[in-house]
């Protein structure tokens, strides 16, 4: 009998310890989908100001397919994105100012810059719109990759009418506590937009603008089905807007050959006290001639250069005084008084 009532017991415990769980398990599931698409909204405006640099290396199969690096520069009117290839050594960047909006390339270390595209806005409005457009929109490798997953931004993900939130609950991370989303997103592929990704679970951080710290999704493709597990590390110090440090996905697909994925971006981004000037965003940086008509803003003077070249120049005339200054103390005295020996 006295087994029977601990039994009985140890099951009650069980279900008030569950059921006190799923009290709270509601209460989650309505912040995350009520606060987190406005703290991801705010997110994405802060990364629009962050500037620097990235590397991103993207391993298939065990080889490296491609190593590159981002840089992006801007002030209020004027924006550019460089990207290098570091394995072919080829260089292109996208770039528009007050007057224009153009692409430069640099086809190897060796050889000078072109122009592969320009459109002038006093001449073709439309092409300068749409081009610096497309400057602006570029996320160069991620910069918000904390509020994506598998490179969908977790705002658009929560909008499908698939998106189905399984189970939200706290957990802890790198000791904090945070959320853990499981869900499901099961549609078609040949739905459109195309969204890769049909279920998984995402650690997501409350205080830090509910951004992404971990995660494992399932996606399908045309060829096939991949898994991937991403692991996400932020800068120390970072407050509600956190600034990435490392994004790392790897991915296996599940069914067809098995390939492997390891995607892993390295981030050097802050954001700037002072703005670059606008003339640092024309192509007369690059060496290459002006568009007609169009006179850039000065360039910012660099007076650490000026200052250099005058210190260089005064240590020579001070040098150049004192090596004549001994010549003539040192010389023999018939040759300082004007007379020759016979």
């Amino acid at each position: 009998m006295k087994n029977h009532s601990r039994y009985a017991f140890a099951i009650s415990t069980l279900f008030l310890v569950v059921a006190l769980a799923d009290c709270g398990e509601p209460e989650l599931r309505r912040r995350f989908l009520t606060e987190a698409p406005i703290a991801w909204e705010k997110y994405r405006a802060f990364t629009a100001t962050l500037q620097g640099t990235c590397e991103a290396l993207f391993i298939h199969n065990g080889e490296k397919y491609s190593h590159t690096r981002h840089q992006v520069v801007s002030n209020s009117r004027c924006r550019s994105v460089r990207i290098d290839d570091l394995v072919h050594k080829d260089v292109i960047v996208m770039a528009y100012n007050d007057d224009y909006s153009f692409h430069v390339r640099r086809p190897g270390a060796k050889n000078g810059w072109r122009f592969e595209q320009l459109a002038l806005k006093t001449t073709n409005a439309a092409e300068f719109e749409r081009k610096s457009g497309e400057v602006r929109s570029i996320d160069y490798s991620g910069a918000s990759a904390l509020i994506q997953a598998h490179g969908e931004h977790l705002a658009t993900l929560i909008k499908q009418e698939t998106f189905r939130v399984v189970r939200a609950s706290d957990v802890d991370r790198d000791n904090e506590k945070m959320v853990e989303i499981i869900f499901t997103n099961s549609h078609p592929i040949t739905d459109r937009p195309f969204v890769a990704i049909q279920s998984g679970t995402i650690i997501l951080d409350p205080n830090r603008s509910w951004c992404l710290r971990a995660g494992e999704t399932t996606c399908k493709y045309a060829n096939g089905d991949m898994k991937t597990t991403i692991e996400t590390e932020i800068h120390p110090g970072t407050g509600e807007f956190p600034v990435p440090k490392r994004y790392v996905t790897r991915s296996q697909s599940t069914s067809g050959d098995q390939k492997t994925q390891v995607h892993t971006i390295e981030y050097d981004l802050q954001k700037p006290s002072t703005m670059p000037p606008d003339g640092e965003f024309y192509a007369s940086v690059f060496g290459l001639p002006e568009p007609i008509s169009v006179k850039p803003p000065p360039a910012p003077t660099r007076w650490w250069l000026w200052l250099s070249l005058a210190a260089l120049a005064l240590f020579g005339i001070v040098g150049l005084y004192f090596k004549l200054r001994q010549r003539y103390f040192t010389e023999p005295a018939e040759l300082t008084t004007g007379t020759r020996k016979q």
